[in-house]
């Protein structure tokens, strides 16, 4: 058995006719048609209601050729016969299941393992509750016993439905032989229920027409499943299953064929002139109409002929092979006519490398939508662009750079390139103020030196539009600017094969800075008001930056002149001026000595005198003057160069402290020291110099102990002991116990004999340096 299917039809009353058709291999040896078949109901769940038996009908040839031009190749004999019996079934829930099942299949199927051991189950259902009386889909036509192996598949399986139903169609699986459950059958690897066939492209049907499409590519038998459903409102009613076996193999037939753009995209690049190819098979003859249905000129009878279009556009191309043979074959294809896809673009002769970066612009003809892509090699930036007109291009090196541009629209690929050749690097540079800043420094007077790369020839303009002599042709050139101001200096280069770069600056050239610092003002502490002045050759625009010290009112001072500049402390200040001119600079400094008391200033020396004895004060010469003192004294005139003072008559130490001032505010001190001696009621004296003279080296207190043995106290005059001994023997010469000499002052001591305080009274040391 080779195929069938099972189909029915509503008669009526309940009434169903069933049809089964089965196709089968007549050849020789092959099993005959069976006389009769089983058919059986059931229902939604599989159980079995009814078996029908049903009778062959007549048997019928299928013809291999419908069209009489395809020599069937031996061993291929088809014939099939309908076997019909009726049943009255009414409307059920779930509705019926139909199905007839027996053995055996085709033994050279090559899709499915042991083909001969394995059945078939046709089948068909009812849809539940049809009480309108529905009608399977019918196939009013064979499927084809014969396909031509590389010849594409164009069949349609002709299917109606009597209730005008939707119809769809899958290929699906085929049964073996069996009950309910159904059993599909396993194909061998690579096949399946979706890829029956070896084809490309690949075997299949179209879901709404039912055209089986495809192109086998493999001769053999190979059984396959196609399934029609019908559809009302949305919801499938029934679907009958063709299992049918299809021979694969080499004809001999006439048939038409031409390349298409859908199998070579580049006859889509050939602009209006397309040239056309025959894949006809068995055929000799030719002809072509190219679709222009501006002319009737546009046929030919060549195998591979060439149109030219006028105008743009979808043609339909028609291809008749064996023209007036009653087994001729046409076949037709749409070809898109559009403007041909061409690059190029404009290369000068020659570039010199400073022109760069360098314009290139695409010179083509394309579509709107083609795709450049710019190459301008290793060296190049960019080194690639993907614009009509690329951002301008700078090469790094000289030579030849290759450039190429490919357009691409779709399928259609157009490639130029061509050779930019770039003189050897030339660049004119010179040192600068932005390099070095100190060139503009030297006053106008300037040493220019060339930087340049790949120059055989200079020429140096300094830019004084007064004289035409301000030019040089050396690598390094000294030029003497009249006066100062701005001058734009340029340097152009050649290499000597017409390539020139050039360089300029604005530079602007002054004086060289001499900068020094005047000082003048009053310098002591008392009356410091000091003035600094900057001094020299400054041009025009030059900055001034004084650094005075942190301690000064004025710390820093952008001027010319730092005025009324004063110190809050005595001391050696060094102070700094720094001069700016565009990149010069220039610091100098000093130093400002702010010395406190620096007059001239002797109040006289030091002096005794004994209680209730009129002082007289004699200073040395200033324009004011000032005295006072360390204790509570009467100054008859403390603002006067010489004064009368009322010295206590307690013994004691006063110091007079003399403060002159000059005509400009400084001043100057001086100390002078009265030692009072001890009224004779106050017993002992008060003055011990113990500088080994003879006279007061010793404190001698004899008079009062008469020879007892006494204790001896010294006192500071904060009351701190600072000398002690239990038996005094009259030695002590103004130190301390650790014997070392105590400061000049006045000190207080105190005797003791027979535990009673014997005397008591100030004593003044006055040490080495009295006079």
């Amino acid at each position: 058995m080779v195929g069938g299917y099972l189909t029915y039809e509503h008669k009526g009353n309940n009434l169903y006719e069933f049809k089964l058709r089965i196709y089968r291999d007549c050849n020789l040896g092959n099993a005959s048609m069976p006389t009769s078949v089983i058919i059986k109901i059931r229902d939604s769940q599989g159980l079995e209601l009814q078996s029908l038996t049903a009778s062959v009908g007549p048997i019928i040839s299928v013809d291999t050729d419908t069209s009489g031009c395809v020599s069937t190749p031996p061993g291929i004999c088809i014939e099939y016969s309908d076997f019909i019996v009726s049943a009255i079934l009414p409307p059920i829930a779930g509705g019926y299941l139909v199905d007839m099942s027996r053995c055996c299949r085709n033994a050279i199927i090559v899709n499915i393992p042991n083909p001969s051991r394995a059945g078939y189950t046709y089948n068909t259902n009812i849809p539940a509750n049809d009480t309108l009386g529905n009608s399977s889909p019918q196939f009013a036509d064979s499927p084809p016993v014969i396909v031509c192996l590389g010849r594409p598949l164009n069949v349609n399986l002709n299917v109606s439905d009597p209730n005008n139903d939707s119809l769809s169609y899958e290929l699906c699986d085929i049964y073996d032989q069996g009950g309910h459950p159904y059993i599909p059958i396993v194909y061998n690897p690579p096949f399946n229920s979706l890829s029956p066939l070896p084809a490309s492209p690949p075997f299949g049907v179209n879901p709404v027409t039912g055209e089986l499409t495809g192109t086998p590519n493999q001769i053999g038998h190979y059984v396959v499943g196609v399934c029609v459903t019908e559809w009302r409102n949305g919801v499938p009613l029934s679907t009958v299953r063709l299992d049918y076996q299809f021979n694969v193999t080499s004809c001999i037939s006439i048939y038409s064929d031409m390349l298409t753009q859908a199998e070579d995209s580049t006859l889509s690049c050939r602009g209006f002139t397309m040239n056309f190819f025959s894949q006809s098979q068995n055929a000799t003859t030719f002809y072509w109409d190219f679709g222009d249905t501006t002319t009737l000129a546009d046929t030919s009878n060549l195998m591979n002929p060439t149109y030219t279009y006028s105008a743009p556009g979808f043609y339909t191309v028609m291809l008749i092979a064996e023209p007036g043979d009653t087994c001729g074959d046409t076949a037709f294809s749409v070809f898109e006519v559009r403007q041909n896809v061409t690059s190029g673009f404009f290369v000068d002769s020659a570039y010199c490398f400073p022109q760069q970066p360098i314009q290139l612009t695409a010179g083509t003809s394309n579509p709107a939508a083609a795709v450049f892509k710019w190459d301008f090699g290793p060296f190049a930036t960019p080194s690639t662009s993907n614009q009509p007109t690329p951002p301008p291009v700078r090469w790094s090196k000289g030579g030849n750079h290759y450039v190429e541009l490919v357009i691409t629209n779709g399928k259609c690929k157009a490639i130029y390139g061509d050779t930019i050749r770039l003189s050897n690097e030339l660049k004119a540079d010179f040192i600068t103020p932005d390099e070095d800043s100190l060139m503009v420094c030297n006053g106008l007077g300037m040493q220019f030196i060339s930087e340049s790369v790949g120059a055989k020839y200079l020429h140096w303009d300094f830019g004084n539009r007064h004289t035409l002599s301000d030019t040089a042709n050396t690598d390094t050139a000294y030029y003497t600017f009249p006066k100062q101001g701005f001058y734009l200096v340029k340097l152009i280069v050649g290499d000597g094969e017409g390539c020139f770069d050039t360089a300029q600056y604005l530079f602007e050239v002054f004086p060289k800075l001499d900068t020094k610092i005047s000082k003048t003002g009053i310098f002591c502490f008392e009356g410091q008001n000091v003035t600094f002045e900057a001094i020299g050759t400054f041009p025009q625009g030059t900055d001034f930056t004084w650094n005075l010290d942190s301690l000064a009112n004025k710390p820093i001072v952008k001027n010319p002149s730092a005025t009324n500049i004063k110190w809050s402390a005595p001391g050696r200040y060094v102070i700094s001026l720094t001069t700016t001119k565009g990149h010069c600079s220039v610091t100098v400094y000093d130093t400002v000595d702010i010395e406190a008391w620096t007059v001239y200033a002797d109040a006289g020396p030091d002096t005794i005198l004994k209680p209730n004895q009129l002082l007289q004060l004699n200073g040395s010469v200033a324009n004011q003057y000032y005295w006072s003192s360390s204790h509570a004294v009467s100054i008859s005139n403390p603002f006067g160069r010489s004064t009368s003072v009322d010295i206590p008559t307690r013994g004691d130490t006063i110091s007079f402290y003399y403060l002159v001032t000059d005509a400009n505010g400084c001043q100057g001190r001086d100390t002078m020291k009265v030692y009072v001696g001890l009224d004779s009621r106050d017993g002992g004296y008060n003055i011990l110099t113990p500088n080994g003279d003879g006279r007061n080296d010793f404190l001698d207190l004899s008079d009062y102990m008469l020879g007892r043995d006494c204790d001896f106290t010294v006192m500071n005059r904060w009351g701190s002991e600072v000398y002690h001994a239990e038996k005094y023997q009259n030695d002590w010469p103004g130190w301390d116990n650790a014997h070392r000499p105590l400061p000049d002052g006045t000190y207080y001591y105190i005797l003791f004999c027979d535990r009673t305080v014997t005397v008591k009274g100030p004593i003044t040391i006055i040490n080495s340096d009295w006079k």
